[in-house]
């Protein structure tokens, strides 16, 4: 049987992709750190490293 990903943790990587897409926009991706990405996520920098490892990784998934 497969694993459902919780509806929280979904909704918790789908903002963190998308505040990473508005920086982009904003400034170079080598300019933007992972408090700039968790700030605009409205979350901490621990949340972003819970789901992900690097900007790079989310760049990947977003």
């Amino acid at each position: 049987m497969a694993k459902t990903v919780d509806r929280r943790v979904r909704r918790s990587r789908k903002l963190l992709g998308e505040a990473l897409l508005e920086l982009v926009v904003e400034k170079p991706f080598g300019d933007i750190t992972v408090q700039d990405i968790a700030d605009r996520a409205d979350m901490n920098r621990a949340t972003f490293y819970l789901h992900f490892q690097s900007k790079e990784e989310l760049l990947q998934s977003a």
